[in-house]
C-alpha cells in the first residue's frame, strides 16, 4: 500500500459505548457545543460537533418551511485515546435547496442540548460571495469582532487555508497536544458558536500539521491528518465529481463556474520528488490536480497555506523552498485550459501582488490572506513581485465572482472591526 492510498484508506479511529453525562447536559445548555457545517452542497451538507466521549446525542433538521423531520443518514464517532472529547461526524442528504433547517442536538431525555440554523448551497450560483481565512490563534488577536465582521459578510462559503488551530507552543507538540489544541481552539473561537451555520472547506499549513514550519519528515504528520479529517466535515461522496480527494490533505472542488484546488503545501515539503527534487506538493499531487483541472476548463483558484513568491528571511514560499518543482508546476499551470489566480497564507499580513507574465504565460496575481487573529507583528514583506495592496493586523479577503465561468472577481480585505481595508477588481487572463 502507498503513501496515498495509507491516507485516503485508512480507517476511522475506534470508537466505544457510550453512557449518559449529565455534567456534560449541563455544559452544553449553557454555553453550546463547538458545531462546524462542512461539505455541503444543494442536498447535502456535513457536520461535526465535539461532544463528551461518553454522552448519548441525538442529531435531526427539520425543514423550517415544511416541518419535515431529516435523519442523518450516517453519525461516525471519532475519538482519542486519554481525551474526554469525542468528535461526531454527521451526514445529512435529501436537503431542499432554498429551505432552512434547524439542527437540534438532544440527549437521551430528549433534552435539547444545543440549536442551529443552516441552509444548503446553490452550486450553480452567480454573484457567489467566498470568505478567505487563516492563521486562527485562539490565544491571540481580535477574535470577537474578527468574527463578527465575518459573520456580516454573509457569504456562500469560508474557505480556511491554513492555521485554523495552533497545535503546538515552543517545545510542546505531538499527537495529544494537538488534538487538545482542536477542542480548546474549538471552544474559545466565536466561529463554532454561530447560530447561523456556514459551510466550510479547509486546508492546514504548518500548525494544524502539527510544529511550526515542518515538512514531509514530521514524525507525527500521519497522526495529524487523521485528527484534520476527524475534526473538519469534508468527506468525498462516491460518484460525486464536484468534490475530489487528492494527494495527502489536498482537494479539488467546482462550484460557482469555477474550479478551487486545495494544495497541501506540508506533507511533501522538502522530501526528494521524483524528479530527484527537492519537493513542495510534489510530483504526484501536482500531475493529478493538474489532470483534474485540464479535464474541467474553468477558471481556477490555486489556493495554498503558504504563498507562492519571495519570502526569503522566513523561508516560507514556494519559490524558496522548492524552486525547480515550482518551474515545473507553473509549466502545468500554463497548459490548463483556462486562466488561474493564486491564493495563500501565513503571512500575518494581507496582500495582492501582480504575478510577472512569465510565470504562466498570462496577467494574474497572488492574494494573501492573513491573519485572521493571530500575533499582529509581521516583517516579511519581501515579495519580488509589484504589489497592489497591503494590509497589516487582524483581516481576512472576500472575493465575490462577476459571472459563471468569468475569470473576473470582485475583492474585499476586511478589517476586524468590518471596514474594508482595501479592494479591487481582479481580472486574469
Amino acid at each position: 500500500m502507498d503513501r496515498r492510498d495509507f491516507l485516503l484508506g485508512a480507517g476511522a479511529l475506534a470508537a466505544s459505548s457510550f453512557s449518559g453525562n449529565d455534567a456534560f447536559a449541563a455544559e452544553a445548555e449553557q454555553t453550546g457545543l463547538s458545531i462546524l457545517q462542512g461539505l455541503t452542497t444543494e442536498t447535502t451538507t456535513q457536520l461535526t460537533v465535539d461532544v463528551d466521549k461518553k454522552a448519548v446525542v441525538f442529531y435531526s433538521l427539520t425543514d423550517k418551511a415544511t416541518n419535515r423531520l431529516v435523519e442523518p443518514t450516517s453519525v461516525r464517532p471519532v475519538i482519542r485515546d486519554g481525551s474526554g472529547t469525542r468528535v461526531d461526524k454527521i451526514k445529512f442528504s435529501g436537503l431542499e435547496l432554498g429551505h432552512e433547517y434547524k439542527l437540534q442536538v438532544k440527549d437521551k431525555k430528549n433534552k435539547i442540548l444545543d440549536e442551529r440554523f443552516l441552509k444548503t448551497v446553490d452550486l450553480n450560483k452567480k454573484g457567489a460571495r467566498i470568505g478567505i481565512m487563516s492563521c486562527m490563534n485562539d490565544m491571540f488577536g481580535d477574535k470577537k469582532n474578527s468574527w463578527k465582521a465575518a459573520q456580516a459578510t454573509d457569504v456562500d462559503y469560508l474557505f480556511f487555508i491554513g492555521d485554523s488551530v495552533y497545535g503546538d507552543l515552543l517545545i510542546l507538540h505531538g499527537p495529544g497536544y494537538l488534538w487538545s489544541r482542536y477542542v480548546e481552539t474549538r471552544k474559545n473561537v466565536p466561529f463554532y458558536r454561530w447560530k447561523n451555520l456556514k459551510p466550510v472547506i479547509a486546508i492546514w499549513d504548518d500548525h494544524d500539521f502539527g510544529k511550526n514550519n515542518k515538512g514531509g519528515d514530521y514524525k507525527h504528520k500521519d497522526y495529524a491528518y487523521h485528527y484534520f479529517q476527524a475534526f473538519f466535515a469534508q468527506e468525498p461522496t462516491e460518484g460525486d465529481q464536484t468534490y475530489l480527494q487528492g494527494y495527502a490533505n489536498s482537494k479539488y472542488f467546482q462550484a460557482f463556474g469555477q474550479n478551487f484546488v486545495f494544495f497541501d503545501g506540508r506533507y511533501y515539503r522538502g522530501l526528494t520528488n521524483t524528479a530527484g527534487q527537492k519537493g513542495f506538493f510534489g510530483i504526484e499531487q501536482i500531475d493529478w490536480m493538474s489532470q483534474v483541472v485540464y479535464d474541467r476548463p474553468k477558471p481556477t483558484l490555486i489556493l495554498s497555506g503558504s504563498p507562492f513568491f519571495g519570502r526569503l528571511e522566513k523561508t516560507a514560499s514556494y519559490e524558496v523552498n522548492a524552486p525547480e518543482e515550482m518551474e515545473y508546476f507553473f509549466n502545468k499551470v500554463s497548459t490548463w485550459r483556462a486562466p488561474a489566480l493564486f491564493v495563500g497564507g501565513d503571512l500575518h499580513y494581507s496582500e495582492v501582488s501582480s504575478v510577472d507574465r512569465s510565470a504562466v504565460g498570462y496577467d494574474t496575481v497572488e492574494i494573501i490572506s492573513s491573519c485572521m487573529h493571530s500575533t499582529k507583528k509581521s516583517k516579511y514583506y519581501d515579495n519580488p513581485n509589484p504589489q497592489m495592496h497591503g494590509y497589516l493586523k487582524e483581516n481576512f479577503i472576500v472575493l465575490e465572482q462577476n459571472l459563471d465561468g468569468d475569470p473576473v472577481w470582485k475583492m474585499e480585505c476586511i478589517a476586524a472591526a468590518g471596514k474594508v481595508a482595501f479592494s479591487d477588481i481582479i481580472e486574469i487572463g
